[in-house]
């Protein structure tokens, strides 16, 4: 079986099954203690005989005793924490209208482990049907008189997603529209497919936007000679001391190459600009192109280096190692999140990250075919490509992409985001379902606090978010 790199732990497995980077305002006062809590929720829930359920944790901070609305900070890939029920533009919209804040974990991430491990036969419960009824059973729990005495019975439900939980929380509004009121989706993708050569192609476009012409033919010419250097062995060898690989590259295992492109290079200029704050892809392209160092590829080698995420270690090219490491079903290994992510990527959502479009600088390196020999690689033979065309048609048939979004679903892209070309765009604004262009902002800046070195245009979309919101709720 001839197979190919980790293409889904990189860039954007690697970027979203993390916990959203949060800016608080400076001199702010918080209010409420916030409190770590569970609920038990349904394994299977849409099983009428299975009645078997798991913990499911939360944080929850009462900002006033007479609060009555809620503001739910949704959970995604990732585990959550204190953060977002302290601080953050969803704090500051739940101050404003009167709200309690309430941040749900989703299934599998995090402490909340409905089964004993992540075996293949344990992630059958790992799907978007289960998350959403899960958010649907917590609103319900928190409604109720079970909780804090029934305060909250009578509330408002709005809802605040960030990535892919924006998009959860517009499909939760679609399914159950009698249990949230407003939707607030910041870089939320509606459209599911399998093959997102867009991505990378966003990348190539904001570099050059905000680097020049130089910095992205620089960065191509590296991958170029990264390519050219693998015909011999102490162009291998080369490649190897540059980029400090465990092991030098094998001229027989290709594969060692493309991991290296997919979860080093190509991860690391995805996370650059996926959340990219004002100036850092310039100060990048400043690097990259550095007329002091001659080598395109050692000056890229030595950005890339220095932004992995644990630097001072080699880098691990072996691509067999790192399957055997993703394997791994236990919840504390350290690979848990590409795993689990990996899993939803294979059977529900495709967004296969390819390089073979001619309107991007990475050199045709990660091909879509050999995405099905690594899903059958991670997992098993019956998961292939038959089985994602097949559920991605009925995600389409379920929810819509962008044919049917929700009303009082209000909608936040930066066209920075290589994401927003998969959410709604100004052909999906309505009075009633607000849509928010912000040019060049990146992943979910708008879910930073309020008056953090907001540009007008910043300031000026959350604000009238915020209005929207209490039109909505009618406050």
């Amino acid at each position: 079986m001839w197979l190919l790199v980790l293409l889904l732990a990189a860039p954007a497995l690697g970027l979203l099954n993390r916990e959203p980077p949060l800016q608080a305002s400076p001199n702010r006062q918080f209010r409420g203690i916030p409190e770590e809590r569970w609920i038990d929720v349904r394994l299977d829930q849409f099983s009428t005989t299975n009645n078997a359920s798991f913990p499911l944790r939360f944080y929850y901070n009462k900002l006033n005793a007479t609060d009555k609305h809620m503001v739910l900070f949704v959970g995604g890939e990732w585990s959550v924490s204190t953060n977002w029920v302290t601080a953050g533009f969803p704090y500051d919209l739940a101050s404003i209208i009167g709200a309690s804040m309430f941040y749900p974990e989703q299934r599998y991430y995090g402490h909340t482990r409905p089964t004993a491990d992540t075996e293949v036969e344990s992630l059958r419960y790992l799907t978007t049907d289960n998350a959403l009824r899960d958010l649907a059973q917590f609103i319900g729990y928190i409604k109720s008189d079970a909780f804090e005495n029934g305060q909250y019975k009578s509330g408002k439900v709005v809802l605040v997603g960030c990535s892919s939980a924006g998009m959860k929380s517009t499909w939760l509004k679609q399914m159950y529209p009698h249990l949230v009121d407003v939707v607030v989706s910041h870089s939320g993708p509606l459209i599911v497919k399998e093959n997102f050569p867009e991505y990378l192609e966003v990348v190539t476009t904001v570099m050059r936007a905000e680097g020049g012409e130089a910095c992205t033919s620089s960065v191509k010419q590296a991958v170029n000679d990264v390519i050219a250097a693998t015909a011999t062995f102490e162009g291998r060898q080369l490649i190897s001391n540059m980029f400090n690989t465990c092991t030098i590259l094998d001229s027989n295992a290709p594969l060692d190459l493309f991991t290296l492109f997919n979860d080093a290079i190509t991860y690391a200029f995805s996370a650059l600009v996926q959340y990219a704050a004002p100036g850092d892809v310039a100060a990048a392209c400043k690097e990259l192109t550095d007329p002091s160092i001659p080598s395109a590829m050692r000056r890229m080698a030595n950005w890339v280096n220095k932004n992995r995420p644990n630097p001072s270690k080699c880098f691990e090219t072996r691509y067999m190692v790192t399957v055997d490491a993703r394997r791994d079903p236990s919840y504390n290994s350290t690979e848990k999140g590409t795993r689990l992510f990996a899993y939803k990527w294979c059977t529900e959502y495709g967004w296969i990250q390819t390089t073979d479009s001619k309107a991007q600088i990475f050199n045709n390196t990660i091909p879509l075919d050999f995405n099905y020999d690594i899903c059958k690689d991670y997992f098993t033979t019956n998961i292939n490509q038959f089985r994602l065309q097949q559920n991605i048609a009925r995600t389409h048939e379920f929810f819509g992409g962008l044919k049917h979004i929700p009303q009082h679903v209000i909608s936040v892209q930066g066209t920075a985001d290589p994401w927003h070309v998969l959410g709604p765009t100004r052909q999906q604004n309505t009075p009633t379902t607000p849509v928010y262009i912000l040019e060049g902002s990146a992943h979910c800046r708008a879910t930073d606090a309020l008056n953090i070195n907001d540009s007008e245009e910043m300031r000026k979309v959350k604000l009238q978010i915020v209005d929207n919101v209490k039109a909505f709720l009618k406050l």
